[in-house]
């Protein structure tokens, strides 16, 4: 799951800042922005080899990024 948060339910629980589903005082999913994931894997030492976002395909979902890496 990555991009804008436009999920209604989601929105509510959703932390901008560290980009996290926060219930309470437990993060539970990381919604990243793509370029950010990106970089997160070629940080840990990765090569992307091929990567797409999907867009989502409606109100109730998020996009999603598909990422073909390699370790260096």
């Amino acid at each position: 799951m990555c991009g804008d948060v436009t999920h209604k339910d989601m929105k509510k629980c959703f932390d901008p800042e560290s980009r996290c589903l926060v219930y309470g005082d437990l993060a539970t999913r990381y919604i990243g922005l793509p370029e950010d994931i990106l970089g997160e894997i070629r940080t840990a030492g990765f090569n992307l080899v091929n990567f797409t976002v999907q867009p989502k395909k409606d109100q109730n979902d998020c996009d999603t990024l598909w990422a073909v890496a390699m370790k260096l």
